[in-house]
């Protein structure tokens, strides 16, 4: 039966390869360089746009958007603005922007982001172009048919290639199933590449969407067949390009060169990709994404060296190709230098703090997985090994084994807290708590657009090793002022270290607090291993990093002072209300034993911890268990 599977498979991508090679395939218009967003107001004018509609993120609407909006208003070009695009955007949110572009009479787009405000805008304009097509009539291939409204591409991130493809991802809400819109139509007529506009992202952003970018050049060059000659030497091009400035623009954030060549890489992957396809790698990408809420990228950099490895010998001659021109292995057998290739990409992947493989991937869950990776990838993609259940499943369980090789989690830097008596660190492992906060904070959430704070190890491991850091400004502080209130009051004192106040404070503005003793930035204190992880749930929204890293750079200090205000006070209230007097002559008390017996100081700490934790309990606020997984 597979047999016949496989037949039929080949079958279809070779008529519909030669479909395609009868299709007009354009590229873009690309603007590039430092400062070329100016240019935007006059590629505006080229296309006809009288009036556009912006679409956009909440964070990006404030950090990057007034860049734009001044070039806007000093050509006179009027425009409207959509700034609620959620990571993998909805149905929803398609619908919203629809709405309002016919409603205030905008006759084109500009995408400002990553690759979510790019799919939602290229969903809106689809649905403006077809008005009694639903986005589920639309999704497959070539059924959107119609000419949509001038779409111009600006991309802020360099990994998704969406300023170049043909495809918009969109998500429905209901099943959180991910379907894709493919179309020729769908194209946008410039992608403005501005490196000034990348210049923000944090390291691990730039490595996520980096290795995205060399997921579309891979799996694009190792296509079975749809490949052509233009394709081939773009996917060759994006793969010497990433491998050359990738590390660089990760090590050295503000190197304009290397960041401009990381989105030119990422453009060619793009339209590498749109001609040739992707294959298995997103194909089960896709499945954790939905399942999980796994980071696109992130999900793509895990399971790329996996699949190849899969793949073996089918890949090696051009996998063999690939490694010279990276410049990995330029002599040997096609199968050594393959195979040196693909521990290249394990090697960048660690070097850039990038796990081996994922834990968080359920038993039950993996009959689903099989069924939606084989359904998005045959007979779609040209893949060069065509998977059955069997196929599928194997890797799924090589993607679990390996997280087990993952890397030691490092402090980072912080301090660690640990004691010398064990029993105090199993104590604080199991002290690890995270709460979703009440409805003050919620709101506060909804009003930065930060609804979906990530639900990663990475980000729980990162909470802790800064409540650590956050203790012992508090010990500090308190010791020499003499303060009257417990230390667990001043847990949350706010952090001036360079890049880490911003993450803190969009977590604390997002009402998600992680509480814990003795832990490093890098990941859980002993014991902690074996936290419950459980699939996203219908209300939960996870940004992607692009998305949740632009909106801490520019609020993070803000959202800290505020929460900061409002703990302040609470804390004030319970310690008021909580035995205030006790509590101060134990206090008075510890401070001499914490001297003679730190560990007993410690222990006390992690009791207030633990009183904190069911305080809030008693308060109504609901435990919120993990469903993602270690991203650094």
């Amino acid at each position: 039966m597979d047999g016949l599977k496989k037949a039929y498979y080949r079958t279809y991508q070779q008529v519909f390869d030669i479909g395609m090679r009868c299709l007009h395939w354009r590229k873009p218009i690309v603007l590039s360089g430092a400062g070329c967003l100016k240019q935007v107001p006059d590629v505006l004018g080229k296309c006809g746009v009288e009036k556009v509609m912006v679409v956009t993120g909440s964070h990006v609407v404030k950090s990057l958007g007034p860049k734009l909006f001044a070039a806007l208003e000093e050509a006179g070009m009027p425009y409207e603005v959509f700034s609620e695009v959620e990571a993998n955007p909805s149905v929803t949110t398609v619908e919203k922007i629809r709405a309002q572009y016919v409603e205030t009479g905008c006759s084109g787009f500009v995408a400002l982001g990553g690759g979510s405000p790019m799919d939602a805008t290229k969903g809106a304009a689809a649905r403006v172009a077809c008005p009694k097509k639903s986005c589920n009539d639309m999704a497959g291939v070539m059924r959107v048919g119609k000419t949509v409204p001038p779409i111009v591409a600006i991309p802020t991130t360099s990994g998704t290639g969406s300023e170049t493809t043909i495809a918009a991802v969109i998500t429905d809400s209901e099943t959180h199933h991910k379907y894709a819109l493919m179309d020729l139509k769908l194209m946008p007529l410039y992608a403005i590449l501005d490196p000034e506009l990348t210049v923000g992202l944090p390291p691990r952003t730039t490595a996520t969407t980096g290795m995205d970018a060399l997921t579309h050049a891979i799996e694009a060059y190792i296509s079975w067949t749809y490949n052509t000659k233009e394709s081939l030497r773009l996917a060759e091009e994006a793969v010497k390009l990433i491998f050359d400035n990738l590390e660089v623009a990760y090590a050295h954030g503000d190197d304009l060169k290397a960041r401009e060549n990381m989105m030119i890489a990422a453009f060619k992957a793009g339209f590498a990709f749109s001609r040739a396809g992707v294959g298995n790698v997103h194909a089960i990408a896709h499945t954790l994404g939905g399942l999980y809420n796994t980071p696109h990228g992130l999900a793509n950099a895990v399971i790329l060296p996996i699949v190849l490895e899969d793949y073996g010998e089918a890949v090696y001659p051009k996998l063999a190709r690939l490694s010279e021109i990276a410049g990995v292995k330029t002599e040997g057998t096609d199968a050594e230098k393959a195979q040196a290739f693909i521990a290249e990409i394990y090697a960048m992947n660690k070097r850039m703090g990038i796990p081996k493989g994922f834990d968080f991937i359920q038993e039950e869950d993996i009959p689903q997985i099989i069924e939606w990776a084989l359904a998005e990838a045959n007979p779609n993609y040209p893949v060069p090994v065509v998977y059955n259940a069997a196929r599928c499943r194997k890797v799924i369980d090589d993607i679990r084994a390996k997280a087990a090789e993952n890397p030691p989690a490092d402090s980072g830097g912080l301090p660690i807290f640990f004691a010398a008596d064990a029993a105090v660190q199993d104590k604080a492992a199991k002290a690890v708590v995270r709460v979703r906060g009440h409805n003050a904070v919620n709101e506060q959430r909804d009003r930065v657009g930060d609804r979906g704070c990530d639900q990663t190890d990475d980000h729980r491991a990162e909470h802790v090793g800064r409540v650590v850091r956050h203790e012992v400004v508090a010990r500090k502080t308190h010791h020499r002022h003499k303060q009257k209130r417990p230390v667990a009051r001043g847990l949350f004192a706010r952090e001036h270290e360079r890049g880490r106040a911003g993450h803190c404070g969009r977590h604390m503005a997002g009402g998600e607090g992680v509480f814990a003793l003795g832990v490093g930035a890098g990941g859980l204190p002993p014991g902690a291993e074996g936290l419950d992880r459980q699939r996203a749930r219908p209300g939960d929204e996870v940004l992607e990093p692009e998305v949740r890293d632009e909106r801490t750079a520019a609020h993070g200090t803000e959202h800290a002072d505020a929460h900061l205000a409002r703990l302040g006070k609470e804390h004030q209230r319970d310690a008021e209300r909580e035995e205030e007097e006790t509590l101060l002559t134990q206090q008075r008390d510890d401070v001499a034993q914490r001297r003679e017996n730190p560990a007993r100081g410690l222990g006390k700490f992690v009791q207030c911890l633990q009183n904190g934790v069911v305080i809030a309990r008693k308060r109504g606020v609901e435990p919120l268990r993990d469903c993602s997984q270690f991203h650094k």
